[in-house]
C-alpha cells in the first residue's frame, strides 16, 4: 500500500506521510519504523525477523521516493533512520515553499466552470501554510479569496460586481466568503 504519487519535496511530504503511516499499519510496520521495536543484537533469535521487517519497512519508503530523494538517502540506516531523516528534511516549510504556496493564494479563479477546484485550492495553500507556522488572519484570506474571483474574458461581470459589494470587516471569516461566494455563484 503505498501513495500513487512519489514524493518529490517538502511540498508533497504531509500527505505522503500519512498515506505510508497506513500502508505501515497494514503491513504491520508501524513499530519498526517509529523505533518503538528496536533492533535486536545480532546474536538475538529475533534479528533475522527484524532485519527482514526493517527492509521491508525501507522497500516501502524507498519505492515511495523520487530518484532526487533517494539520491539523499542512506540505505544503510534502518527504516527508522530513514524515516526520521525524511521528517526533518521535509517536513519543515523553507521561505521558497512558503512563498510558492503564498503565490498560489493570488492565482485567479481561471473559469466559472473550476470553481469548486478553485476554492479547494485556495484553502489547500491557506491549510498547508497555517500547518507550517504561518497562520493568514481569517479577514485577509477571505478578501484574498474574493479578490481572486476576477471577471475571465468572455464571462459575464458577475465576480466583478460581487467583488465590489462585498463587505470586509475584522470578523470575516474564509468558510463565510466562500460560503456568501457560493451562494452568489447560483444566482
Amino acid at each position: 500500500m503505498l501513495p500513487k504519487e512519489l514524493l518529490e519535496g517538502e511540498d508533497g511530504y504531509s500527505g505522503w506521510e500519512k498515506l505510508l503511516r497506513v500502508g505501515f499499519q497494514y503491513a504491520g510496520l508501524t513499530g519498526i519504523v517509529d523505533g518503538t521495536v528496536k533492533r535486536p543484537p545480532d546474536t538475538d533469535p529475533t534479528y533475522a525477523t527484524w532485519m527482514a521487517r526493517d527492509a521491508g519497512a525501507k522497500t516501502m519508503i524507498l519505492r515511495s521516493l523520487s530518484t532526487s530523494i533517494i539520491a539523499t538517502v542512506d540505505v544503510d540506516k534502518s527504516a527508522h533512520e530513514i524515516w526520521e531523516m525524511l521528517r526533518e528534511q521535509l517536513s519543515q516549510t523553507t521561505l521558497t515553499s512558503a512563498v510558492s504556496w503564498i503565490a498560489a493564494l493570488a492565482r485567479p479563479l481561471p473559469s466559472i466552470n473550476d470553481f469548486d477546484k478553485h476554492v479547494r485550492a485556495f484553502q489547500d495553500a491557506i491549510n498547508h501554510l497555517k500547518s507550517a507556522g504561518y497562520p493568514m488572519p481569517e479577514p485577509i484570506a477571505a478578501g484574498l479569496f474574493v479578490y481572486t474571483l476576477a471577471d475571465q474574458p468572455g464571462e459575464t461581470s458577475q465576480w466583478q460586481a460581487y467583488g465590489a459589494k462585498f463587505t470586509l470587516t475584522p470578523m470575516t471569516t474564509l468558510n463565510a466568503a466562500i460560503a456568501d461566494a457560493y451562494n452568489e455563484r447560483r444566482r
